[in-house]
């Protein structure tokens, strides 16, 4: 018997609660912005591609959600004026997420109360304990695309 299948479940199944409320708490916390905490994590995502932007197939993977779920997102983010999507160059059939100057500025204006935000969440935790939950995750992040390609085939 597997004796760390109880604190398997329980890592499972908190993963699931953190992501819940963080999302809650996002909201919440964006309504003023007129966004949501997905459309904010979205943004994160295009930005982490640098100034050129990302292709939406990119942008999708790296959220780790459905091209129709980020195009549906990105949508209102465009309409909102924060990003802008073109199609790329190099491959027409393909979108470019790029951020707009009314996202740099918006980004600009939150990145001390964000520092705050990360800095309350992780008070508690050593950096020895942030690295390994890192690592541990992205393992988990690892196996669960080679679970998803297993399933697909």
């Amino acid at each position: 018997m597997d004796k760390d299948l109880d604190n398997k479940r329980f890592v499972f199944a908190t993963i699931f609660q953190i992501a819940n409320s963080l999302q809650v708490f996002l909201d919440k916390h964006l309504k003023e912005d007129n966004i949501t905490g997905k459309q904010f994590m979205l943004m994160i995502i295009i930005g982490s591609f640098g100034n050129d932007g990302g292709l939406l197939t990119q942008v999708s993977e790296r959220a780790g959600t459905s091209h129709q779920n980020a195009k549906q997102i990105a949508n209102k983010l465009e309409k909102n004026g924060y990003i802008e999507m073109t199609k790329d160059e190099k491959d027409l059939r393909a979108l470019r997420l790029k951020l707009t100057d009314k996202a740099k500025e918006y980004w600009n204006n939150r990145t001390p109360e964000d520092i705050d935000m990360l800095n309350m969440l992780f008070q508690d935790t050593t950096s020895e304990n942030l690295g390994i939950v890192s690592k541990e995750l992205i393992n988990m992040l690892g196996r669960l695309k080679e679970m998803e390609t297993n399933s697909e085939n």
